[in-house]
């Protein structure tokens, strides 16, 4: 049985800490699916919605994939977990450009034409819904802009206003934007509620994966002077310093026996309860409530602030985890990865968390 387990006694208390938003879980399923493998010279990367094509955008730096389900609202809701079980098998190759997945069983695939790389249909639905899959040219994958630009295009597909300003994520009440770990693969899952004349009540979903060209040189981590990232730290020994991202303030790669564990920080909104529930589904536990989440968990102190410090141990993957809101904004530090490397890296997780110091 999953539970929130006790906090160690003989260490630094850690209690206990990737639907996606769709209940993403750690389970492999059982039955036999067949796998599919795109090559990447079987189409070329078409024109982007918001910039130039690739062959009139000098810099163009990469490619972004885009996996898209948009249905009636409650037939979308009904395969959400399905949806999420086929982003989390996608596999990308960074040296040939090469995209994999697993299809959930029923599901069937069609030729790509045109602007659609690839279609799946879920026949379970009446008539079947369809995911798309798109790979477009882009400049600035990591920019704020891109993906609100992204974002503002899919609102107005579900007649939803347009999202504006730096903290556009935190103030989206019809919808969500999280962020998307495939494999060692960043991205970011979109999820929109809204209608069209169509369909009447529609949902939508879209996983967004960028991919760097590989000549693309390396972006430089962010300091503790970047307006991005107001705060310093001390950087544990091992951890590997990663370029930032438009959902990632900073990011950090842990190796070593056990497999790799990867340390992000963010900002984002919702409560304290909300975010770590959503955290436990990411690693296939039960939500829990105020007083189950009080008594599993430890108050941590970050640079005068008092935090929550949970530990979430599910049967293949762990999620080390603080929730600090300070000054209206709600700061996530957060490690993911297998059990073994989550253990490995508990006390240095917690070292590194408490050694933050806020700039502004």
């Amino acid at each position: 049985m999953l539970r929130i387990a006790p906090f160690r006694t003989a260490r630094p208390a850690l209690a206990i800490l990737s639907v996606i938003v769709l209940a993403q879980t750690s389970c492999v399923d059982q039955e036999p699916i067949e796998t599919y493998t795109v090559q990447r010279a079987s189409q070329p990367a078409p024109a982007p919605p918001i910039e130039g094509s690739a062959d009139t955008a000098p810099n163009t730096v990469g490619v972004a994939w885009f996996v898209k389900l948009l249905g009636p609202q409650e037939a979308v809701d009904r395969h959400v977990n399905d949806f999420g079980k086929l982003v989390r098998s996608i596999r990308i190759d960074r040296a040939s450009g090469e995209m994999s997945w697993t299809l959930p069983d029923g599901w069937t695939e069609e030729k790509g034409s045109g602007l659609r790389f690839a279609t799946f249909k879920v026949p379970a639905e009446e008539p079947p819904l369809e995911v798309t899959v798109i790979r477009l040219a882009a400049r600035d994958l990591d920019s704020p802009e891109y993906l609100r630009g992204n974002v503002n295009r899919w609102r107005n597909q579900v007649s939803l206003t347009p999202v504006e300003g730096d903290d556009w994520k935190d103030k989206m009440e019809d919808g969500e934007v999280t962020e998307l770990k495939l494999a060692g693969q960043d991205g970011t899952l979109v999820d929109l509620r809204g209608e069209t004349e169509e369909l009447g009540d529609a949902r939508m979903l879209v996983a967004v994966i960028p991919v760097a060209a590989p000549s693309r040189p390396a972006t430089p981590p962010p300091s503790s002077t970047s307006p991005s990232a107001p705060l310093t730290y001390t950087v544990p020994e091992g951890w590997e310093e990663r370029p930032a991202s438009s959902f990632r303030l900073v990011s950090f790669m842990a190796s070593g026996d056990g497999g790799d564990l990867d340390v992000s920080v963010s900002t984002a909104g919702g409560s304290v309860l909300a975010n770590i529930n959503r955290w436990r589904g990411q690693v296939g536990l039960p939500t829990v409530s105020e007083a189950e989440l009080e008594a599993g968990s430890q108050a941590i102190d970050v640079d005068g602030t008092t935090g929550t410090l949970v530990e979430l141990a599910g049967s293949e993957q762990t999620i080390l985890g603080v929730v600090l809101p300070r000054e209206g904004r709600t700061w996530f530090f957060k490690g993911t990865g297998p059990n073994a490397a989550a253990e490995r890296e508990r006390d240095a997780f917690e070292t590194f968390v408490r050694s933050v110091k806020f700039t502004n």
